[in-house]
Order: C-alpha cells, then sequence, then structure tokens
C-alpha cells in the first residue's frame, strides 16, 4: 500500500479496476475486500488529508489520543464482523458508561435502577423499581411507550420523568426541534432498562477501544499490496457523470466505482442538498488527571452543549496532570461550507427516487 497526497502525475485510473472514493469505514473495507479476495487493483481517493473517515484519532499537543470526530465506541453484534477487524486490531477492554447531568445530578442513561433512585429517592424509586419489575421482568429495555400503555400512574410517572428529563431537551438541542416537531414515534422508543446494568451497549458480545486507536485500525486494514491510497484528492473534480458513461479525469473509465461520500454533492446538488446536523466540537486540555468519572455526560436539562467526552477515560491512557475533554454543539449543517454532515435527516422517498434512477441510467 502506498498513501500519497494527491494524485501522482500521469495517474492513470485506467489502470486500476476498481476506484473506492472514501478511506472511511465502508471505504476501507470495500478496498481490502475486493483486494484481498477478488485479487483487484484498487485506488482509494480521500478528499481529506487522512484515512479513516470520521473515525480518525490522533494525539494532540498534549499527548493525548482524540477523536478528531467526535468518539467512536466500537461495539458489534456480529461475530464475523469483530473478526475481520480483529485482524487488523488489538483491543483494549472498555465498556461504554454515560450519565445524564440532570439538574446538576449525574445520573446512568439509559435510565436504570440507579437512576429511579437518584431520582424519586431511595424509597419511591425502588417501589417504581419494583413496579416495573413485576411489569416487565429483569434485565429488559422498555420504551417509555409501553410504560404509557399500562395506564398505570406509577409507570405513567417514570415514563414523564424520563421523557422531560433524559429526552425532551436534549433531543431538542441536537435536533433543533420545537416538541411538536418531534416525531412521537422517536419519542415513544426512549427505552428505561429494568436491571443494574449501568453499561450503555448491555447486550453487545464485542466492544472495546483498537489498542493503537482507530487510525491505526485502518493503516492495517487498507495495508495491501493492491491498494493504492490518495489523500487530498476530491473525486468530484476528476468525475463527469452522464446518462451513459463516467469519465476520471477526462478519460471514459470502465472499471467499477464504490461512492461512500455525501451522495449529493455526487449530483454537484443538482436535486437540492440533502438535510443534515453537524456539530461544533470545542477540544480543552485541561490541568487535571480527570474531569468527570465516565466518557460520556450528556447535559440534558441544562448548557447549550449536548455533551461532554473525556477521551482518557475511553482509550485508557495513563498521562499524569492532563485531560482533553470536547464539548459538542449541535447545529443545522450548510452544504459547501466546509463543515462536516454528522447526522442524516430523513427525506422524501421521491428525492431518493430521483438520485437512484440517475445512478441507473449512467450504468446502461
Amino acid at each position: 500500500m502506498q498513501i500519497t497526497s494527491g494524485l501522482p502525475e500521469g495517474f492513470n485510473a485506467g489502470a486500476y479496476d476498481m476506484i473506492v472514493v472514501g478511506a472511511g469505514y465502508a471505504g476501507a473495507v470495500c478496498a481490502r475486500r475486493l483486494a484481498e479476495t477478488i485479487g483487484y487493483r484498487v485506488a482509494v481517493l480521500e478528499r481529506r488529508s487522512h484515512i479513516a473517515g470520521n473515525a480518525y484519532d490522533c494525539t494532540d499537543e498534549a499527548g493525548i489520543l482524540i477523536h478528531e470526530y467526535g468518539p467512536h465506541i466500537y461495539h458489534t453484534f456480529n461475530e464475523r464482523v469483530h473478526n475481520f477487524l480483529s485482524r487488523f486490531t488489538k483491543w483494549t477492554d472498555y465498556q461504554h458508561k454515560v450519565l445524564a447531568n440532570i439538574n446538576g445530578t449525574l445520573m446512568p442513561v439509559p435510565f436504570n435502577h440507579a437512576s429511579l433512585k437518584l431520582a424519586f429517592g431511595d424509597e419511591r424509586g425502588e417501589e417504581l423499581y419494583q413496579k416495573l419489575v413485576e411489569t416487565f421482568g429483569r434485565d429488559v429495555k422498555v420504551p417509555i411507550m409501553e410504560l404509557r400503555k399500562k395506564n398505570d400512574p406509577d409507570l405513567a410517572e417514570v415514563a414523564d420523568y424520563v421523557y422531560e428529563n433524559v429526552f425532551l431537551h436534549y433531543t431538542m438541542k441536537q435536533w433543533g426541534q420545537t416538541p411538536d416537531q418531534i416525531d412521537p414515534s422517536i419519542t415513544g422508543r426512549v427505552p428505561v432498562f429494568v436491571g443494574d446494568d449501568d453499561r450503555y451497549f448491555p447486550q453487545a458480545p464485542f466492544q472495546g477501544m483498537p489498542q493503537e486507536g482507530y487510525t491505526a485500525l485502518f493503516e492495517h486494514m487498507l495495508d495491501h499490496d493492491l491498494i493504492d491510497v490518495f489523500c487530498d484528492v476530491d473525486a468530484r473534480d476528476l468525475f463527469e457523470i452522464d446518462e451513459t458513461t463516467v469519465k476520471i479525469d477526462g478519460k471514459v473509465y470502465g472499471g467499477e466505482i464504490v461512492y461512500t461520500g455525501p451522495l449529493d454533492e455526487l449530483f454537484n446538488l443538482d436535486l437540492g442538498a440533502l438535510p443534515y446536523r453537524t456539530l461544533d466540537m470545542k477540544f480543552e486540555t485541561l490541568d487535571m488527571d480527570q474531569f468527570q468519572p465516565v466518557g460520556t455526560v450528556n447535559y440534558t436539562t441544562s448548557e447549550d452543549y449536548t455533551r461532554i467526552t473525556e477521551f482518557k477515560n475511553m482509550t485508557g491512557q495513563v498521562l499524569p496532570g492532563k485531560t482533553t475533554i470536547m464539548k459538542e454543539y449541535s447545529k443545522a449543517y450548510t452544504p459547501g461550507s466546509g463543515e462536516t454532515p454528522y447526522y442524516a435527516i430523513l427525506l422524501s422517498p421521491r428525492t431518493v427516487s430521483s438520485m437512484s434512477a440517475i445512478l441507473s441510467a449512467s450504468r446502461t
């Protein structure tokens, strides 16, 4: 594998069986699988200056390993996925935990046995917990919609508290919506965990952190004799797509292309920009060993930011006297501004059909 900045003089796309656009998870996995299982020669084009997509991590000026685009927590139920990724990294045991800062009190989320006691007091919290156990059993996630369906005032009290203090204000900040704009079906799926397990992914059998970081994982994945990676290359500047052909750098390309970037940008926004939410991330390095007890604290009832991440709590890095935190501020995404589109907002089937029709026509 070679990773270079920009395309070399005389670059010939025709020398490659496959062009992969994007060196994030989708692009890197495709490139590796195509190279080693089919023997394809693959060129990976990445417009950023680095590989690994939004999972990219790096060391900051304080020497702390940070996730440049926000926290990424590895977890999966799929043994095949785990075995594939484990070829390229060893894992550090990490069980992700999240606390919600609710009016100054830190409570586990998803809302659980301990959360009930913190919210309602030991005695009342235990009463409510036993009612949940009697109704739904132990160690299960129950959507608040199911609590409300029981027409039980105790269960409704729990559902209302979780909706108001864990979900509502956080969601308004995250998605920029007023309560009447929030889809009721989403509201109803907010869970309560009937049990004591305070892990965020309690049932995922495979979870942790890449021992050397995510970027190193991607470096190993892309390290193959048949893969070349070109960073600082925007495929949109090279591609010409019409109803019958695809040209790369002015020449008709007869191979296949795997495109993993934003779909609307592939069409130069001709069908309009797809809606996203983006984030302003504010990194702060503090002169202390630890800022908060867990990797992520959600601010569900206060503050303009949605959450604070402390990276040392997730990576297990030992660096006395210094820690780096990151505050996330959610906002609307502006196409063409250089912002990163993080969270997709669902759009009409008509727009999806229009894009699919253009793609299909270009392949006939």
